[in-house]
């Protein structure tokens, strides 16, 4: 940087130094200037013809001259050599202190910049420039370039606010000025700024130093640090858990405020005392110390302590932690002890231990109807959740030994000739014949038992068979001594029964006989369902395979049908017109008769053609030997018209060929829907689509029709709707119908594709 000001110049080159006369050469020069000047004036007087009187005066003078300059030498000149070599000398140095100031500044690692008094900027090191990124030359007038803001509020630092400019105007000393600038490459830096005057003797203002130090990675460092410190001091501060950090000697160095409020004293109390003088213990002691010389932390649980200065809070009990603390060179350096106190907790179990006999049958009465209750649930969602009788049956079983123990049971079901039936057992090891129940055969359960049962509708509890026939050997240890017997009630009606068996001699009391009352109870509408819906099923099944051989048979006569009609119906039409041709041919046929058999052969022309299509319609030959692609692709196609365009699409059949049935089944739906389109629909444009994929084959069959509503589907159910989903649910799929009035109908067959043949081709 260049300036105007010698003094501040420490970045200028040095000036050449001046050389001064000594005094004995200068009063040698002046003798001689003398001399010529008299010798100058006494030619001037010579020539002039001066009075003597004056040149003696005149000489005179010069021997006075001559006689005062050693004396001027002495007095005068010599000093004022001697000043000017002391000069010369202290402005050497200067320039010297001067090039070391610089240097110096320049090795310094914070910015450092000069100000004259007229408040220019005499001189910035690198340190100020890195920080300011540029190395513009820049006044304090000037300041207003720079931008900046106060650290403490965020307001815009001034031009008159810098310290800078108030060491320059008011001479006023600033240090350490926390800032936020930005810099000239616009980053943005906070920085501590400095600024000293420079006075002279009068105080006068000369100029002023100003120091920045770029403390950004500091600030954020020690914001990052004091938000981690803040953290775990809010952690350390309200954690529950009692936190002590001591040396290797056991003095503390720090606790939060849980240990401290545990202890009685404020945290600060336990700083630099020693854990053991506060509260002696040898056994806790020597744990302490193990620590410290093995590097293994401790933990226990329930940990017995009393509080020397309070007494009166009695023994606490503590769940310990300790854990060492290593060094950098990994010694261990202290120790972290942190404590959770479980006095509650213990005194809590001791009470509860204490009061647990007290409590036992309240706790078991209650524990039980909490099972019973969950039982109970669980029970009401296992039943309903199906229909099957023997999983229902199963988990009345389950549920109930439950909530009433029990070494057997069992499920009779009455049926209609109201013999016993047995449905299921459990109990040693659940027996493979189910007539074999040990100690009480089913046998057992007399008609008057029975009838017993149907006209009190109550459970029927048998204690103590000890002397009961029924009862088997009686030397067996495992023998049944008390049944009990609960109605199945359905519709006012008993529909079976539930037998519970116990060994030994403890009876069933009347808790379990209500419980055992009340689940039975909530399974008999779910076994009547089950046991009607069996009889559905099964009933379905029968429908569904008379269905399937009805639609057999029929498929049977319409091939039958079909091949009769082609074979001797077609036979004899084709011979008849042999025989009107080889008439037309006769010499002796005349032209009206001619006309008349090619009226005649015309008719059978038709007759041949409407044979053919009602043996396609029966049963097409096609669909035999080619498959169910080339029928609907021959179907569509004899289907196409100028009055109805019809549209037949294939995806990935790839050849192959479904069961004679499925095909068959397939053909008749869509032959049924394309038959609707064409006498109901009143389409211009239908569409065909067999797909097969991901394991089902489906059939899609749109027209854009005048529709109808989904009720009329469900009003008017036609017999070919009917025979369609039928079709469909014969193979296991499903058939729907989707109409929008005005739109159009789809039809959509979805079977599983469990009916392929690839040897079929």
């Amino acid at each position: 940087m260049s300036t105007n000001l010698g003094l501040f110049d420490i970045s200028s080159k040095p000036s050449h130094p001046v050389r001064n006369l000594s005094p004995l050469r200068s009063l040698t020069i002046l003798a001689i200037l003398i001399f010529l000047a008299e010798l100058f004036a006494m030619l001037v007087l010579y020539f002039l013809r001066i009075p003597n009187y004056v040149v003696k005066s005149l000489l005179d003078g010069i021997i006075m001259l001559v006689l005062i300059l050693p004396g001027l030498y002495f007095l005068q000149l010599k000093p004022l050599s001697n000043q000017l070599e002391e000069r010369t000398q202290a402005e050497k140095a200067l320039r010297n202190s001067e090039e070391l100031l610089r240097r110096v500044l320049e090795l310094l690692p914070v910015g450092v910049w000069i100000i004259d008094k007229d408040r220019q900027m005499a001189h910035g090191n690198l340190a100020s420039q890195s920080i300011w990124t540029g190395d513009r030359q820049v006044s304090v007038e000037q300041s207003k370039e720079y931008k900046g803001w106060w650290a403490d509020n965020g307001k815009r630092i001034g031009p008159e606010e810098w310290a800078a400019a108030r060491a320059i105007n008011r001479g006023e000393t600033t240090l350490n000025e926390e800032v936020e600038i930005e810099a000239l490459d616009g980053s943005r830096k906070i920085i501590l700024d400095s600024a000293v005057p420079i006075l002279d003797e009068q105080e006068a203002i000369l100029g002023a130093v100003v120091v920045n130090q770029d403390i950004t990675e500091r600030r954020m460092a020690e914001k990052e640090r004091i938000r981690t410190n803040e953290l775990l001091e809010r952690f350390f501060s309200s954690i529950d858990t009692l936190i002590a950090y001591m040396d290797r000697d056991f003095n503390f160095i720090r606790v939060n405020d849980t240990y401290a409020r545990s202890g009685g004293h404020p945290p600060e109390f336990f700083i630099g005392r020693n854990h053991f003088v506060l509260y002696p213990h040898e056994e806790n002691q020597a744990i302490f110390q193990r620590v410290v010389q093995t590097g293994k932390p401790f933990l226990v649980q329930e940990k017995p302590f009393e509080y020397p200065e309070f007494p009166e809070r009695g023994v606490t009990y503590w769940d310990w932690s300790l854990q060492p603390v290593n060094g950098v060179n990994g010694e261990i350096e202290g120790v972290v002890l942190s404590l959770v106190d479980v006095t509650d907790r213990k005194l809590s179990e001791i009470k509860l231990e204490r009061q647990n006999q007290e409590l036992r049958e309240l706790y078991e009465a209650e524990s039980a109807a909490r099972q019973f209750a969950e039982t109970l649930s669980a029970t009401a969602q296992a039943l309903t959740q199906t229909l099957d009788l023997d999983h229902v049956i199963n988990s009345l079983l389950d549920h109930l030994r439950q909530v009433v123990p029990s070494d057997t049971a069992g499920v009779t079901l009455l049926e209609a000739e109201a013999r016993p039936a047995v449905q299921a057992l459990r109990g040693y090891g659940d027996w493979v014949d189910r007539g074999d129940i040990p100690s009480f055969p089913i046998d057992g359960i007399t008609d008057s038992i029975i009838r017993r049962l149907e006209l009190a509708r109550e459970s029927l509890a048998i204690p103590n068979l000890d002397n009961t026939p029924a009862n088997g050997d009686q030397t067996n240890p495992e023998r049944i001594c008390n049944w009990l017997i609960v109605p199945i009630i359905a519709s006012d009606k008993v529909i079976g029964l539930v037998e519970l068996g116990r060994a030994g001699t403890e009876p069933f009391n009347q808790k379990q006989v209500r419980w055992a009352e009340a689940l039975v109870s909530q399974a008999a509408v779910a076994i009547q369902n089950a046991w009607l819906f069996g009889q559905v099923r099964s009933s379905s099944e029968r429908l569904q395979s008379l269905a399937r051989k009805l639609v057999e048979i029929q498929e049977n006569e319409r091939y039958h049908i079909a091949r009769e009609l082609h074979d001797e119906a077609g036979q004899a039409l084709s011979s008849l017109k042999l025989s009107l041709g080889r008439l037309e041919q006769d010499p002796d046929c005349t032209q009206r008769m001619k006309q008349q058999l090619q009226d005649l052969k015309g008719v059978a022309d038709g007759v041949l053609d409407e044979l053919h299509r009602l043996a396609m319609d029966l049963r097409p030959v096609v669909l035999d030997h080619l498959g169910l692609v080339a029928a609907l692709q021959q179907y569509a196609n004899n289907l196409n018209s100028e009055q109805l365009s019809v549209q037949f699409k294939v995806v990935g059949f790839d050849g192959d060929r479904l069961v004679r049935d499925a095909e068959t089944s397939l053909y008749r739906i869509v032959q049924e829907a394309l038959t609707n389109v064409v006498c109901h629909a009143h389409a211009k444009n239908v569409g065909i689509l067999l797909e097969k994929a991901g394991g089902k084959v489906k059939v899609f069959v749109e027209d854009d029709g005048v529709g109808f509503s989904p009720d009329y589907i469900e009003q008017k159910e036609r017999l070919g709707l009917v025979g369609m989903r039928e079709r469909a649910e014969m193979m296991g799929g499903r058939l729907t119908i989707e109409s929008i009035p005005e739109k159009g109908t789809s039809v959509i067959v979805e079977v599983p594709d469990v009916y392929s043949d690839p040897y079929r081709g």
